[in-house]
């Protein structure tokens, strides 16, 4: 609620909903959601939008004149802190992230700053989010918290791929969720059809093994497409284009600028992404 809070003092400030968004960097809509959400909790408006600006209510006044003085005393002590020198950062990153397309992102961030412990929680968990503190964390996948401020920095496109030649009991291995491949069911649904089972695997980089195994053709993400050596590379082809894509977001907490330890790594992942195909929405090739 405290963000939330901030946003409402902002938004009185500026007196206008699209400058506090295009300061903040945020959307509009975002900025709007969080506003109403905070009008819920405390179960009251707090602002009402005209042609010319805002128009605060009477509650709505009379809390912007009792939280802005130490609102603006906490912002000013987080902006403090944010330009002081950190000796360590706390980083969260999904494990097939961290031990594959983004590891050499971590590791030239060390060597550029040697100074820093960085503290690294490789999970695949959300939940993470709101349970552990952490100043950047690496997330794939439409972020819907608005509890911390976000940055896209690539996307990840998602393929069926498998052996060349299909056998009769090859199996077609899902690393995805019914949900999350629910807007592509018939495209799904003709490949399936060529196989003799199909099996979910809650894991990606399991199924990835499965398909170096030869037991069958997996759904998966182009980092772990990039993961194969050339010499399986050549033995796979594609039964699909893309079917979808996931984005990948750095999310980090408290201030719409995060510090600055945190902002040169999310600025290295976001050159790193645009750099390599797997990261940037591209299909990798596969070879001769």
């Amino acid at each position: 609620m405290l963000d939330d809070l901030q946003l409402f003092v902002e938004i009185v400030k500026r007196g206008s909903f699209a400058k506090t968004a295009a300061d903040l960097k945020i959307t509009p809509a975002t900025l709007s959601k969080r506003l109403s959400a905070l009008e819920r909790k405390l179960n009251s408006a707090l602002l009402t939008r005209t042609s010319r600006g805002v128009i605060l209510t009477t509650f709505g006044k009379e809390l912007y004149e009792e939280i802005t003085t130490p609102m603006n005393a906490l912002q000013n002590t987080v902006t403090r802190l944010s330009h002081e020198n950190v000796s360590s950062l706390r980083i969260l990153c999904p494990q097939n992230l961290i031990v594959g397309p983004l590891f050499d992102v971590i590791w030239q961030y060390q060597q550029r700053y040697p100074e820093l412990a960085l503290n690294i929680e490789p999970s695949n968990h959300n939940a993470l989010l709101s349970q552990k503190p952490f100043e950047v964390a690496f997330r794939v996948g439409k972020q819907d918290d608005s509890s911390f401020y976000q940055r896209r920095l690539g996307e990840i496109a998602v393929s069926v791929i498998g052996p060349r030649v299909i056998t009769p009991d090859m199996h077609l291995f899902l690393a995805y969720s019914p949900a999350q491949i629910a807007a592509n069911e018939h495209e799904i649904d003709l490949i399936t059809s060529q196989f003799a089972q199909v099996s979910q695997v809650g894991d990606i980089t399991l199924a990835r093994k499965l398909v170096e195994q030869g037991r069958g053709a997996a759904l998966l993400p182009m980092t772990e497409v990039a993961m194969f050596d050339k010499k399986m590379k050549n033995a796979l082809r594609y039964y699909s284009e893309p079917l979808f894509s996931r984005p990948i977001y750095a999310l980090w907490p408290n201030s719409s600028e995060a510090l600055p330890a945190a902002k040169a790594l999310i600025e290295m992942a976001l050159i790193h992404c645009e750099q390599q195909p797997a990261l940037s929405g591209k299909t990798i090739a596969l070879g001769s």
